[in-house]
């Protein structure tokens, strides 16, 4: 049976024990090659992270488009610590809610092909041998069977020491080969000697907070191994604060320079390369954090304040920041906002904006941060996105109030309807300019008819 699994007649599958598993399998069951490839680099990074070698850790192609990665354990282990290992591990590398597909736990009740057998669903003799594959050379297979003389299994002891430093309380008992044989044969055994697992999970929350990212973001790493996951969430952190691809980039390479060198041993070479593809992974499949949306309103007050500007782009302009404020902005009212988020927002040339936006310094908002770049070791770092402050304040309770869907991008049409809603024609026509008062007695007009 074995050499008719080597030589592709036929494929060996293999199931958990009822209690006790020797192995551990991450099923990256997605359809999308290039974002299995992804999860896949994701897994491996996740499980060095939390204290894998990498020299235990061992991947090969399910003989279709995912892909299997395997921890080969000296000896059985109860498959409650497997689950627990798996759990850690999806939740420390945010691979839940995946676009497309999933990462299974195997083995379980359910079959699992062993690696160099055929996946007889798929008909592409070229693609349905389930090759190992090199981490190194994008997972390329390894077509070679002297392979598996070179495979590494780890020690339990360091699996369940791991379990145990990542979770509050978890039973360290557990069982010898000897023992295992004598479960799987009589299954009240088990019900005899040992009671029933515990399970003390860390609480495995969906969407961070954002004071624990904004703690993140100050106070930095805290421990070796946590720098993946930890630039995985600001990434995450930085998306909702509404920075685009690049300025997130830019910040987190900058995040990462500030690190005390003791918290992590990856070079920094290296951890560019990471941030690149977490921020392209993140900014390709709409990856962000699932929090409340905040109700954006705008006040009678605030935009009096817009309409005491002369230019009706300056209005336009800043009526836009506003709302990107509101929706983005930390506790201390500081929001990022590029330029190009600025042109989409408001319809206007990017020089237009660029124009405009130093020209509200002191009237409508101020710059907290601006052109900053860093430089470290004469030797060019990054570039800081701008960081601004609103200076529109509304004073006392606002009872006439302007609703903005939180889904919009363009904001041109919002705020001439904000306009329309909140004044009357006579008080447009001292708030504005003559020909912008005609501007906006036509829609007046358009919109009474």
């Amino acid at each position: 049976m074995i050499l008719d699994h080597l030589e592709g007649k036929k494929t060996i599958g293999v199931m958990a024990g009822d209690y006790v598993s020797k192995f551990i399998c991450f099923d990256v069951d997605i359809h999308n090659k290039q974002q299995a490839k992804h999860v896949t680099y994701r897994i491996v990074d996740t499980l060095i992270n939390i204290g894998i070698p990498d020299e235990c850790i061992y991947i090969s192609t399910s003989g279709n488009k995912g892909y299997h990665v395997d921890i080969y354990f000296d000896n059985v282990i109860l498959n409650d610590k497997v689950k627990l290992l798996y759990e850690l591990v999806i939740n420390e590398g945010v691979l839940y809610d995946i676009d497309s597909g999933q990462v299974e736990l195997r083995p379980t009740n359910q079959g699992l092909k062993l690696p160099l057998g055929i996946n007889f669903k798929n008909k592409d003799s070229g693609s349905n041998r389930c090759w190992y594959v090199d981490y190194d050379k994008g997972l390329q297979p390894i077509k070679d069977y002297e392979y598996i003389s070179e495979i590494k299994q780890i020690k339990k002891e360091l699996v369940l020491d791991i379990l145990c430093r990542h979770y509050d309380q978890i039973d360290i008992q557990d069982i010898d080969t000897e023992e295992a044989q004598k479960i799987e044969e009589t299954k009240d055994y088990i019900n005899e000697k040992y009671k029933p697992l515990d399970i003390y999970k860390k609480s495995i929350d969906k969407t961070y907070t954002i004071e624990y990212l904004e703690k993140l973001e100050r106070e930095g790493l805290q421990q070796i191994g946590t720098r993946h996951n930890s630039l995985f969430n600001l990434s995450r952190y930085y998306k909702y604060l509404g920075l685009n691809a690049q300025e997130n980039e830019s910040q987190l390479r900058l995040w990462m320079h500030e690190q005390d060198l003791r918290t992590y041993a990856t070079p920094m070479d290296d951890c560019y390369k990471d941030i690149s593809r977490i921020v392209e992974y993140i900014y390709d499949n709409d990856i962000g954090l699932t929090v409340n949306k905040k109700e954006i309103v705008i006040t009678y007050n605030e935009m009096l304040q817009i309409m005491s500007l002369k230019n009706k782009n300056q209005k336009l302009v800043t009526y836009a920041m506003l709302i990107h404020s509101k929706r983005f902005s930390d506790k201390k009212n500081i929001f990022y906002m590029s330029f190009p988020q600025l042109s989409t927002a408001t319809n206007l040339s990017l020089r237009t904006v660029k124009d405009i936006v130093p020209k509200l310094e002191g009237k409508a908002l101020e710059y907290i941060e601006r052109n900053q770049i860093v430089v470290k070791s004469n030797k060019f770092i990054t570039k800081k996105p701008n960081k601004y402050k609103m200076l529109i304040t509304t004073d006392g309770d606002e009872h006439k109030q302007f609703k903005v869907s939180n889904s919009l991008v363009n904001f041109k049409d919002s705020y001439s309807e904000c306009v329309l809603a909140f004044f009357e024609l006579k008080e447009l026509k001292e708030l504005c300019p003559e020909r912008q008062y005609y501007e906006f007695k036509g829609l007046y007009d358009s919109v009474s008819i």
